[in-house]
């Protein structure tokens, strides 16, 4: 079974929460919210590198059980980077994907997809054919 993001729309800058309101363009829909936000190159600076930040610093901010993980993968010839992080805290369970991509001009641009977990349509997020389709999402992204 494929799970389809229901009602997503591009929120507005007052409909933006304030921790994600300095990334750029985000969405929300009924199972997730996300983010589009542009990474400046940087000496050295590699794709997993970026992804290991991001993830750093969503363990500094679970005050629970973390779990996570970054790996490359093979997309149509063409490597998209992807960070994942769960926090379960008193706030209840949280996952969020990220997928990283460079850019032509140098640097990055991810594309973060988080749920709050709370009902099966939130969880099927995170099931594997709906990751591929966020990887090849940021790619043809990337690619216009």
């Amino acid at each position: 079974m494929k799970a389809e993001l229901h009602n997503p729309h591009i929120l507005s800058p007052t409909e933006t929460p304030v921790e994600l309101a300095s990334y750029g363009a985000a969405w929300k829909s009924e199972e997730a919210t996300g983010f589009v936000r542009i990474i400046p190159a940087g000496p050295g600076v590699k794709g997993l590198d970026v992804a290991a930040t991001i993830i750093g610093n969503d363990a500094q901010a679970c005050k629970g059980k973390f779990a996570s993980g970054r790996t490359s993968e093979l997309v149509d010839s063409d490597v998209v980077f992807r960070g994942m992080a769960t926090c379960e805290d008193s706030d209840g369970s949280r996952m969020a994907q990220y997928f990283i991509v460079p850019r032509r001009k140098g640097g990055f641009v991810m594309f973060s997809v988080q749920s709050n977990m709370k009902t099966e349509q939130a969880r099927e997020v995170s099931k594997e054919q709906n990751l591929a389709g966020f990887r090849k999402a940021a790619l043809v992204a990337v690619s216009q």
